[in-house]
């Protein structure tokens, strides 16, 4: 359905036939007079641009007078046989489809629409609009107001229609081989549309029978899994809430894939699909969307785990400030040691580790243009030698490209959990408290566990001790040097982190300690998992016994067959 295929098209067909037909019988509209062809055609003229296009289509009907073929029609003729193409205006199209209440479609009687976008000054949507959902037909909106490459984000400004994809002009007028992978685009949305459409509704009802499932459980159970075991083991009651309705879900997603025709209906839908993806070149997809996705299934939502007041875990990223530079670090620690007891104790009482997280290594050589033959051969052995070198990382299954990153198992640093559990009592995923404070005083004490209100109060009180104990008077009064060495004594049981790494401040004013690390983001376990266990082959790997045979002739001076000052130097160093 188009513009160019309006009544207008007849215009020159017509006026050729009234000549042709002036001293006919025929009774036409406007005053014909025989022998005189030339008023004939103006007065064909005058009533033609004075007369409302329905009567002129009423009467070129009745004449069969054939029509002009435009441009755009011309070219459909040329791609597709006659009993399959049908070319029409949208004002034939509403007479004929009558909304498409009038016409039923079956899996072997498809129909596919094409519909100008632009019909003077009408939206062709709005004549779309009410196929959008019916069954076995496909819809594309035609225009020439945006190029092939811009169909998809047509597509999202039109509100992400299920059926109507916008289809370029320029695939018939300018690049017309681009034509056919353009209709097959339509189909294809239909096709994934239908898919997308079984699939919500098996998860839909799924969901409403796993919630119903949840509400029926009965308190002893609920009680049971969710309160009493999360207590005795230091779970997390929401992670134990959510795991119970994700088991209930998959039960019923399961049972409502098999119920029915639900399977034959989605491996139907998936099997049409694989023959028009297969069939042209596909849609390339805008790749954010889908980084965005696989980002949130390696990743959890830090503003969730912090604003939850989640308990630190294997996977946990935390940024460490010094000076203008933030490294980034992952938690890397068996995940039953970081849970807290009931005690507000854990097994990893001493220290846990964190992995510095860098850039992924590029295994590549790097050549300059303007480098000779000799420095090309400079720079390959000596990169050869590094890569060659063991790397001692754990590649994080992160987005690929620019962005790919790794732990450097190597690099390692100890830091006690104290200072990371700090960044559980508020919702930044800041490591800071008031030792003044005790836990009754947060503000979110009520959303606090019993296993961490414990641990709050061990940190505080154990912080405490050590600033009363700067504060007093009779250490005051002991010589520096010796009131150094003690105050580090006292520090050592308290100590939080490694002290090149990570620094406390103290504000005298607020009594508030802050450290300059936060928690930034959480590496999902069954990805941490795979890093938890390149760190422990690595802080497990072996080595053969140094092969003392080995003769390095660096080392000796040839001349003098003895070691070489540089060369030793080299060695001990």
């Amino acid at each position: 359905m188009d513009d160019d295929f309006y009544t207008d098209l007849y215009e020159s067909n017509f006026r050729t036939y009234v000549r042709e037909n002036c001293n006919n019988t025929i009774e036409f509209p406007f005053i014909i007079v025989p022998d005189d062809e030339d008023v004939s055609v103006s007065n064909f003229d005058y009533w033609w641009k004075n007369t409302e296009a329905s009567i002129k289509r009423e009467f070129i009907d009745n004449l069969k007078i054939d029509r002009n073929k435009s441009e755009i029609e011309s070219r459909l003729e040329q791609a597709f046989d006659a009993d399959i193409l049908q070319c029409i205006s949208h004002i034939e199209f509403k007479k004929i489809f009558n909304n498409g209440s009038e016409h039923e479609y079956s899996n072997d009687n498809q129909l596919l629409v094409l519909m100008d976008k632009d019909l003077g000054g009408e939206d062709g949507l709005k004549y779309l609009s009410p196929l959008q959902d019916v069954p076995f037909i496909a819809c594309g909106l035609f225009s020439g107001t945006f190029k092939i490459e811009e169909e998809i984000k047509q597509w999202e400004q039109h509100d992400y229609p299920s059926n109507i994809y916008p289809l370029a002009k320029e695939r018939l007028t300018v690049i017309e081989e681009d034509f056919l992978p353009g209709l097959r685009n339509v189909l294809w949305l239909r096709q994934i549309s239908d898919s997308k459409k079984k699939i919500n509704t098996i998860y839909k009802n799924a969901l409403e029978l796993a919630s119903s499932e949840l509400s029926h459980l009965d308190p002893a159970s609920f009680d049971n899994a969710i309160i009493q075991r999360s207590k005795g083991e230091g779970c997390w009651e929401f992670d134990m809430l959510q795991r119970i309705l994700n088991i209930l879900l998959r039960i019923n997603v399961e049972k409502s894939i098999l119920k029915t025709d639900n399977f034959e209906d989605i491996q139907s839908l998936t099997g049409k699909l694989k023959e028009i993806s297969s069939s042209s070149v596909p849609v390339r997809p805008d790749p954010k969307t889908l980084k965005d996705i696989r980002y949130n299934e390696i990743y959890d939502n830090p503003s969730y785990i912090n604003k939850t007041y989640s308990q630190i875990a294997l996977g946990d990223i935390f940024q460490i400030q010094t000076g203008k530079y933030r490294g980034k670090y992952m938690l890397v620690c068996q995940p039953c040691n970081l849970e807290i007891r009931g005690n507000g104790e854990r097994l990893s009482k001493e220290f846990v580790y964190l992995l510095p997280i860098k850039p992924k290594p590029k295994y590549q050589i790097d050549i300059p243009d303007d480098a000779n033959v000799d420095k090309i051969k400079e720079i390959v052995q000596e990169q050869l030698e590094q890569l060659q070198k063991p790397k001692y990382v754990s590649v994080l299954q992160d987005i690929s490209g620019e962005q790919a990153e790794c732990v450097i198992l190597s690099q390692s640093i100890r830091v006690s959990p104290k200072v990371l559990d700090l960044v559980c009592f508020n919702d930044k995923g800041k490591a800071q408290i008031n030792p003044n404070q005790t836990v009754e005083q947060l503000i979110n004490c009520d959303f606090l566990q019993p296993n961490m209100k414990k641990r709050y109060d061990k940190i505080r009180i154990d912080l405490k001790k050590y600033l009363d104990l700067c504060s007093n008077d009779e250490i005051n009064g002991i010589p520096e040097p010796q009131k150094i060495d003690l105050l580090n004594l006292i520090r050592k049981p308290f100590e939080l982190a490694t002290k090149e790494s990570i620094k406390a401040k103290f504000n005298p004013e607020s009594q508030l300690i802050e450290f300059n690390i936060e928690r930034i983001g959480r590496y999902r376990e069954a990805y941490a998992q795979l890093v938890l266990k390149d760190f422990m082959d690595y802080q497990s790997r072996q080595a053969y016994p140094n092969d003392f045979s080995i003769i390095d002739d660096e080392f000796y001076n040839a001349e003098e067959t003895k070691p070489s000052i540089d060369a030793l130097n080299r060695k001990l160093n």
